[in-house]
């Protein structure tokens, strides 16, 4: 569903039409916020199983639909405020991943 409405916006962006680049950054947002959303799940239902390695589900995913986002609307505060929060979360989960492995 998302990627039938981002592709659409885009279209519109493309022949200038009003408020396309507005559509566009929204559509991106909720795309991201599912997307997120459902990742967040999954990793918490893993926090059941004893494996670091499982928590790590997702981040790519995470990683390359944020790029593909910010290629698309790169003038998008919304965008690159959430992911520079992703980048943020990842750094801290995985300094936290080496503390525990240090022990």
């Amino acid at each position: 569903m998302f990627e039938r409405a981002i592709s659409e916006a885009a279209k519109r962006v493309l022949n200038q039409e009003p408020n396309a680049g507005l559509a566009l950054a929204t559509f991106w947002s909720g795309y991201l916020d599912a997307t997120v959303s459902h990742l967040q799940l999954v990793r918490v239902r893993l926090l059941l199983i004893p494996s670091k390695r499982l928590l790590d589900v997702g981040v790519d995913v995470e990683s390359e639909l944020f790029k593909r986002a910010l290629r698309s609307v790169p003038g998008s505060g919304e965008i690159w405020s959430r992911y520079i929060r992703f980048l943020v979360c990842s750094v801290h989960a995985q300094s936290l991943g080496r503390a525990d492995s240090a022990q």
